[in-house]
C-alpha cells in the first residue's frame, strides 16, 4: 500500500490525469478500498458500500482487474468503457471509470468508481477527473453523463453538484436483507445527470 500524497498549492500544478495503465492496478485498488473509510459515520450506507466495495475488489470484480474490465477493448453495444487515474508525484491520488449506461439511451455514459485520496479532497482532483472523463465522453459521442451514489455521501454529492450534475431522482432502498439486519432499514440512492 502506498502512502497518500498531500495536495498543496505548490504540487497541484503537477497533477496529471491519464488513462489507466496496468502498473497503477495496486495503487488504484488500494485507493478504492480506502475510500469507503471516509464514510464510516454513515451507518447502513457505510455497511452497504463496504459489502459492495469488497465484491468489486475480489476476482471477477471490476476493480480487481481494471485493465481487463475497463480497458481491453471492452464495449457494450459498440460503446467503449474507460478508466482514468489522477497522479501526483507519480502516485495515484484519484480514480474514476465510466461504462455505457444500461438503464438509459445510447447517449448516456455512467460514471462509476470515483474515489479521491482523503489527503487530496477539496483540492480540485475530483473536478479534474470529471472534466477529463466528460471530454472523453463527448469524443465518444455521448451527450449525457449519469451516476448513482448515496445521499449521505455528502462529499461526493457536493462534488457532483458543484460540477453541474443535477439530481434526477431518489430511490429509497431496503437494505434489511442484504445487510442481514434484525429490523428494517433503508438508504436513499440518488441519481444525478449532466448534459454535456
Amino acid at each position: 500500500m502506498t502512502q497518500d500524497m498531500a495536495c498543496t498549492s505548490d504540487n497541484m500544478a503537477s497533477l496529471i490525469i491519464k488513462m489507466f495503465e496496468p502498473k497503477y492496478q495496486q495503487e488504484a485498488s488500494d485507493l478504492y478500498r480506502n475510500g469507503i473509510n471516509s464514510y464510516q459515520h454513515t451507518g447502513s450506507c457505510h455497511a452497504l458500500s463496504s459489502s459492495r466495495f469488497t465484491k468489486r475488489l475480489t476476482p471477477g470484480g471490476d476493480i480487481y482487474d481494471i485493465d481487463a474490465y475497463f480497458m481491453k477493448g471492452r464495449a457494450d453495444n459498440g460503446k467503449k468503457r474507460c478508466f482514468w487515474v489522477a497522479l501526483l508525484d507519480d502516485k495515484v491520488v484519484g480514480i474514476v471509470g465510466a461504462v455505457p449506461s444500461t438503464k438509459f439511451g445510447d447517449d448516456y455514459l455512467e460514471l462509476v468508481r470515483m474515489s479521491v485520496s482523503a489527503t487530496c479532497r477539496k483540492c480540485g482532483v475530483g473536478s479534474r477527473l470529471l472534466a477529463t472523463i466528460e471530454a472523453w465522453a463527448k469524443e465518444q459521442g455521448y451527450s449525457r453523463m449519469n451516476l448513482y451514489t448515496l445521499d449521505k455521501f455528502t462529499l461526493a454529492v457536493d462534488l457532483y453538484m458543484k460540477n453541474g450534475y443535477a439530481l434526477h431522482s431518489t430511490v429509497v432502498y431496503d437494505v434489511t436483507d442484504e445487510l442481514q439486519l434484525n429490523k428494517p432499514e433503508f438508504v436513499n440512492i440518488v441519481h444525478f445527470v449532466k448534459v454535456l
